[in-house]
């Protein structure tokens, strides 16, 4: 019997013969089908990643990509997308600098194909040393400085993300070494978490074909700014005499001395902006329970110095009790 075989993927796969609707020989043959590869493009690139890499070839899983595998330097090269004769994967962070193997498997293989060579260049490395301010509103519209090297002179070729979200309007102050960029409002489900600041040189005329810049501790945290109504719901501030209560999973940032509150109740987190020169924060009540923080400065970063922040509780002896915790 002979018969042409359909186009599959690179692995072992059973042959098995139907006669008169009765399945024999389930087991008994295997057709091995090979990893071909012709080349990859580009061999080298940025220490940080974020590098599309086209691995040319024939035999990768095009009904099921993530059958597919590449890997450089022992690292997984994300698989973005696969034809029949191509592979796109997305390049990993590498600590040092130097040449990686890269090979390449579909899982059904016994042992991946080794593709060639990948050449992780520092002169191809941009470095983010700082950003500026390190805080702002979920709201987006901060105007963000980072400084860096090997940043380029084009600001057209450059892409920021400030954790997965846009940083827009790119403007270069100093080429190579600085650039400035307006937040975007944070992707849902992004949480209150500091999220690392990063920058992407183009590298072809594809989006995706880019080099990372090593990003080097550099973070951005977007929290809710007590000054702005979109955090109270787009209502005003709070005003003199009224009650603020912050829940679980909320950061909110003290841009400004708010008038005297009669009850602050904190389960999530209100944080002194160690931007400011003077804050100060008066209540009749304040309440941090459940998990909740009130946080000026930490035993890492203390508050500057040279700016103030202080809490004034007011009562007298005849104020009202709260239950279990009292008054001032």
């Amino acid at each position: 019997i002979t018969c042409a075989a359909p186009s599959l993927p690179a692995g072992s796969h059973p042959v098995r013969l139907w006669a008169g609707g009765t399945l024999g020989f389930s087991a008994a043959y295997t057709v091995d089908v090979p990893l071909e590869v012709s080349g990859m493009a580009p061999e080298a690139g940025s220490a940080a990643g974020g590098q599309a890499v086209t691995v040319a070839g024939a035999g990768f899983d095009v009904e099921n990509s993530t059958q597919n595998e590449v890997t450089i330097g022992g690292s997984t090269c994300a698989v973005l997308n696969v034809s029949s004769t191509r592979l796109v994967c997305l390049t990993p962070a590498q600590e040092t600098y130097g040449q990686r193997e890269v090979w390449a498997r579909t899982l059904s293989m016994p042992e991946p194909t080794l593709v060639g060579t990948y050449q992780v260049e520092e002169t191809l490395t941009a470095v983010i040393s700082w950003c500026s301010p390190t805080r702002g509103s979920t709201e987006g519209g901060t105007l963000l400085t980072i400084s860096g090297d090997r940043f380029g002179n084009n600001p057209t070729a450059l892409k920021v993300l400030v954790g997965d979200a846009p940083c827009s309007s790119i403007t270069l102050v100093t080429p190579d070494t600085t650039l400035t960029c307006i937040t975007s409002k944070p992707v849902a489900g992004a949480g209150a978490a500091p999220a690392a600041v990063m920058v992407y040189k183009a590298g072809g005329a594809s989006e995706l074909a880019t080099a990372g810049a090593r990003q080097g501790g550099v973070w951005f945290q977007y929290v809710d700014l007590w000054s702005r109504s979109s955090t109270w719901g787009g209502a005003d501030p709070p005003a003199e005499g009224d009650s603020v209560y912050i829940p679980a999973g909320v950061t909110v940032l003290l841009d400004v001395s708010p008038p005297r509150l009669v009850a602050l109740f904190v389960e999530g987190t209100l944080q002194f902006d160690d931007n400011r020169a003077q804050l100060h924060l008066a209540a009749s009540y304040i309440l941090v329970h459940k998990g909740g923080h009130l946080v000026a400065g930490t035993a890492e970063a203390p508050y500057p110095a040279e700016s103030s922040a202080s809490i004034t509780l007011h009562g007298d002896m005849e104020s009202p009790e709260l239950p279990t915790y009292g008054a001032k």
